[in-house]
């Protein structure tokens, strides 16, 4: 009911107005609700409706949405973590935010697809070193 209730409102909505700047709440909330309900292909559809680059808040509820189902959604958390790349707000090195990483991360780890896992975390997490330095330099500032 909730979901249908927002789906409403995103379809009245003008095209400028379904980015995340505008209707980022909204896509995440439902992101969130249809994954509650166990349907994976009405949380892509809804992530999918965002015009515009996503934001770290939808990025991470549709990819806890991929880790969640059963079977887990590793290909498409795989997917959708490569090509998310250029998320507002998100720092490090592959652009990807920790928390929309950790659960693609976790998509993988539960159907045991330990080299996709690992192969994300080169290619996106940050390493101590970095942290370190990172923290290093902030408090000499």
């Amino acid at each position: 009911k909730k979901a249908a209730l927002l789906e409403g409102v995103l379809s009245r909505m003008t095209s400028s107005a379904k980015s995340v700047e505008v209707g980022g709440p909204l896509f995440e909330a439902l992101i969130k609700l249809h994954g509650e309900e166990g349907s994976f292909k009405a949380a892509k559809m809804a992530f999918d409706s965002i015009i515009g680059p996503c934001d770290e808040p939808c990025l991470s509820a549709v990819l806890r949405v991929c880790s969640l189902t059963t079977p887990t959604h590793w290909k498409e958390a795989v997917l959708l973590t490569h090509s998310s790349d250029v998320v507002w707000g998100a720092r490090g090195p592959g652009m990807i935010p920790t928390r929309a990483l950790s659960y693609a991360v976790i998509a993988c780890a539960k159907s045991d697809q330990w080299k996709e896992a690992l192969n994300l975390i080169d290619l996106y997490g940050i390493d101590l070193k970095y942290r370190r330095a990172a923290a290093n330099f902030e408090s000499r500032q």
